[in-house]
């Protein structure tokens, strides 16, 4: 029989209440470093909306492994930076608050880059994908949607352990994620100037996913 899923009372004692699951806190840390990270590190483990940011409802399975609990709400556009959650807002605007361009690294086409997370508590972590905004995206406008190219990701790995009730090893024979969990990608050719990552950590035992962003500031 499916277990219970975990209904940790996560940030509603700060007084925020969310249509999802919200899991318990994993002590996320990412290297590089992202705009969650810089700006908002006391909460950035807490960024988390429905999984799935390609879908805009609630109550979609995974296609690749329908046993999974279904997604929560997903981010609305212009609010893919905070996930929706009231306490990040601040993340969606197109510069900090001091009315700065978002702190970027600086980076070349073709560049490899080295990811790092790490978990503070054990997670299990069903797909890994990071996205990187378009060619032709609108750097004046909050992160939507079609700022990205959600249908090739730069990087994707699904671990295929199923049930995730019974998937208790770690990746791969399992679904517990490895602290750190490590993984590389390479930018693909753009033009001088700004870009952003997305990355979106899906949970298969609820309907969230962390989301994280990376400002990218190309230089060649």
């Amino acid at each position: 029989m499916e277990p219970d899923v975990d209904t940790s009372e996560g940030l509603k004692s700060f007084g925020f209440d969310f249509p999802s699951v919200v899991p318990p806190t994993s002590g996320l840390s990412v290297t590089p470093k992202s705009r969650q990270m810089i700006y908002l590190p006391e909460f950035r483990a807490e960024v988390s909306a429905g999984k799935f940011i390609e879908e805009q409802a609630s109550g979609q399975s995974d296609r690749d492994i329908p046993s999974d609990m279904v997604n929560g709400q997903p981010p609305v556009d212009g609010r893919i930076a905070s996930a929706g959650n009231p306490f990040a807002s601040k993340l969606d605007g197109i510069q900090d608050e001091s009315g700065n361009p978002w702190k970027a690294m600086a980076v070349q086409s073709g560049q490899a880059i080295p990811f790092s997370l790490t978990f503070d508590r054990q997670v299990k972590i069903r797909r890994v994908r990071v996205f990187i905004t378009k060619a032709d995206w609108d750097s004046g406008q909050s992160l939507s949607r079609r700022s990205f190219d959600l249908f090739n990701p730069l990087y994707s790995r699904t671990c295929s352990a199923a049930p995730y009730w019974e998937a208790n090893g770690e990746v791969p024979e399992g679904l517990i994620a490895p602290s750190p969990f490590e993984f590389s990608l390479n930018l693909p050719v753009r033009s001088v100037g700004r870009h952003t990552l997305l990355l979106e950590i899906d949970y298969p035992d609820n309907g969230d996913a962390l989301y994280q962003v990376f400002d990218l500031q190309y230089t060649t």
